[in-house]
């Protein structure tokens, strides 16, 4: 019974939907929110992160199909290590409880194609590369303190899949999935990490 009441709204918003416009020459102004959750074994404890991000953006189309956006965005990161028993070395050690929460801000060039253009419902690729600073603080029992803002971290490549559902002329819905390869500097050591979040915003056109 539910699926067929959402088949109803969706086909419902179908009818409402306008084909895209010519944006050759057109600006955006739009943003995205985006959440996504990691749960992992680590050691013995379980390891789990949730990630919520804002991106708002500027945009311009180089063709009716091709757009170029920069935008900042901001994230608020919970990471928790739960307690457990840890072997290091064939030696039983005892891990607490482990919680921080981080803090990014950073800066993306997006370069975005777009499929089908005369339709209503538009797919799209997006690639980009960000620039982030983070700062850590740390809810351990033995935590010191907030950290510093870190050293630039490279997000690339960062690849958005999705569509765009254009409910008028000048403005739009964005749907899309967001994977990411994450290098991270932190003091004199790098490691890299992998993300899979969805996003969801819109679109306005001048």
């Amino acid at each position: 019974m539910k699926t067929t009441y959402i088949s109803a709204i969706l086909l419902a918003a179908t009818f409402t939907c306008f084909s895209q416009p010519d944006l050759d020459g057109r600006y955006e102004l739009g943003g995205s929110l985006g959440y996504s959750y990691s749960s992992m074994d680590m050691f013995g404890s379980e390891y789990t992160i949730q990630t919520f991000s804002l991106h708002p953006r500027i945009g311009f189309f180089l063709t009716p199909a091709l757009e170029i956006c920069l935008g900042p965005s901001v994230s608020l990161a919970f990471t928790r290590i739960g307690a457990g028993i840890s072997l290091i070395g064939g030696v039983p050690f005892f891990t607490p409880e482990y919680e921080t929460e981080s803090y990014n801000l950073g800066l993306t060039p997006v370069v975005t194609y777009h499929f089908l253009v005369d339709d209503a419902v538009v797919p799209y690729l997006a690639l980009s590369a960000s620039l982030f600073w983070q700062r850590s603080i740390s809810k351990s029992p033995f935590s010191v303190g907030p950290t510093r803002w870190t050293k630039p971290t490279i997000i690339a490549p960062t690849v958005d899949a999705g569509v765009r559902i254009f409910l008028s002329q000048d403005w739009a819905l964005q749907i899309g999935l967001i994977y990411s390869k994450t290098l991270q500097h932190m003091r004199d050591t790098q490691s890299d990490g992998y993300s899979l979040s969805f996003g969801t915003g819109f679109a306005i056109f001048l």
